[in-house]
């Protein structure tokens, strides 16, 4: 049970960090790396 609550603290965190970042001023390709990125550690996280 916590480290399910942990691994969705996390989850929380990257998906904040993830909006807080392309709020900045990006270009289309480099938005669609990052979203790929967040995608691979969301999906390692069970």
């Amino acid at each position: 049970m916590i480290k399910e609550l942990s691994y969705h603290a996390i989850a929380v965190g990257i998906a904040q960090e993830a909006i807080a970042y392309l709020d900045d001023e990006m270009n289309y390709s480099s938005r669609y790396l990052y979203l790929l990125k967040i995608e691979l550690i969301a999906g390692l996280i069970p």
